[in-house]
């Protein structure tokens, strides 16, 4: 009797204790299951990914970046916008219509003098190389003093430039400058008689005192402007003083 209820309650127990072990691992193995990925095992696929990616496009930067990819790509125009002056009452484009821009505007008289005098001393000092007697290269020192300075609109600039390369045996040369002047009438006549002394031909001028000569019985071969050598200095009439 006591064998057999042991026998039963053994038995009842060991049942009891299996159910519980049962119990118990199925929660562990189905929170196992449905738990998330960590982010150590999530961040793995994507950094592969991402390296994969990022390999291809540094083998692409990598492709472009040779000559021929280089010589194959269309080349973009960038269109430029006109430019602008800034900063006073009123905004201008840049052209020859525009006001001009005055440097130290504050003192705009005293910069203007002083501009005038170093023109002033520019010009002197090409008179006198043209008027030296002795003088190594005497017009390429005139044309030397002479740099910088714009033809266009000084007339004085415009004589001397242009007397330089008459003398200099550059024709063409002087004759390009010259269209581009605004010569009083006494000096671009000067420049005539230059032209015609470079040229080895009789200008207007000469013409004209040669039927003027041939009028009053004169010989009109003495009429004619004497041929002066090259080289030698100017000894003509000074151009008009301008005053811009």
């Amino acid at each position: 009797m006591r064998t057999r209820g042991a026998w039963r309650f053994g038995l009842t127990g060991g049942a009891i204790f299996a159910a519980a072990v049962v119990f118990l691992a199925a929660p562990v193995r189905a929170a196992g299951e449905d738990a998330p990925p960590t982010a150590k095992t999530a961040s793995a696929p994507a950094k592969a990914g991402g390296t994969k990616k990022k390999s291809k496009k540094a083998k692409k930067a990598k492709s472009d970046d040779a000559p021929e990819a280089q010589a194959s790509k269309p080349r973009r125009k960038i269109g430029v916008s006109p430019t602008y002056i800034v900063g006073d009452s009123d905004a201008h484009k840049i052209n020859e219509n525009a006001p001009p821009i005055v440097p130290f505007g504050e003192n705009a008289k005293t910069v203007k003098q002083a501009f005038a005098e170093n023109r002033r001393d520019q010009l002197k000092d090409a008179e006198q190389a043209a008027r030296a007697e002795k003088s190594p290269d005497r017009w390429r020192t005139v044309l030397f003093h002479l740099h910088g300075m714009p033809e266009h609109g000084d007339s004085e600039t415009c004589f001397w430039r242009v007397l330089s390369f008459y003398r200099l045996g550059e024709i063409e040369r002087a004759r390009k400058v010259r269209e581009g002047c605004d010569l009083p009438a006494k000096d671009s006549s000067l420049l005539n008689q230059e032209d015609a002394r470079a040229t080895g031909t009789p200008s207007i001028e000469d013409l004209q005192r040669a039927a003027l000569a041939e009028q009053n019985g004169e010989a009109a071969k003495d009429a004619g402007v004497a041929p002066e050598p090259p080289t030698a200095p100017y000894s003509g009439p000074a151009p008009t003083r301008y005053e811009p």
